[in-house]
């Protein structure tokens, strides 16, 4: 159904992005000369902030419209992904990560209530197994990033790319 399509094209380009960032934030930071120590940290404050992503959507999405959600969680992805594309050295890169950390760490809880508020309870389970498959495409979104970054010498092509894809949805 429409409804089942128009969600799956709404939350690629997150789960794109964020599956992209995370498996490449490593030879990221090596690039941008960021030691170990301090990748290590933008690795937990992605994590953390996708904790506090999932806390923050999944109590919101209770009271709060969806499509607003998505909306919010949408621009927070485009604006992580702008902010990555600036290559703004550490600070700028741990503010990108603890944006897009959130806006990831929401998707699984707005994900979940969109899908139970527009299938109900009777088909919740069937919609969501139905749905991950396409979700799961996204787990090969960072080796098209690293494919793109040794073609190209850096992430400035994936980058446009995935900022690219989640604002035309976004907008659409």
């Amino acid at each position: 159904d429409k409804a089942f399509w128009i969600t799956i094209l709404a939350f690629l380009p997150a789960s794109f992005v964020f599956s992209a960032v995370q498996q490449n934030l490593g030879p990221l930071a090596d690039d941008l000369a960021i030691d170990g120590q301090r990748a290590a940290s933008l690795m937990s404050t992605l994590s953390f902030s996708a904790i506090v992503g999932k806390l923050i959507f999944g109590a919101a999405s209770d009271h709060v419209d969806n499509r607003y959600l998505f909306w919010c969680e949408a621009g927070l992805i485009v604006l992580s992904t702008y902010v990555l594309y600036l290559e703004p050295g550490y600070t700028g890169l741990l503010m990108a990560c603890a944006i897009l950390g959130a806006a990831g760490g929401g998707t699984l809880p707005l994900l979940g209530s969109i899908i139970g508020k527009r299938f109900g309870a009777r088909d919740f389970g069937r919609a969501m197994g139905l749905l991950m498959p396409f979700l799961t495409t996204s787990s090969f979104s960072y080796v098209i990033a690293a494919h793109m970054r040794d073609v190209s010498g850096n992430y400035d092509g994936s980058t446009r790319h995935f900022a690219k894809d989640a604002w035309s949805v976004s907008i659409s």
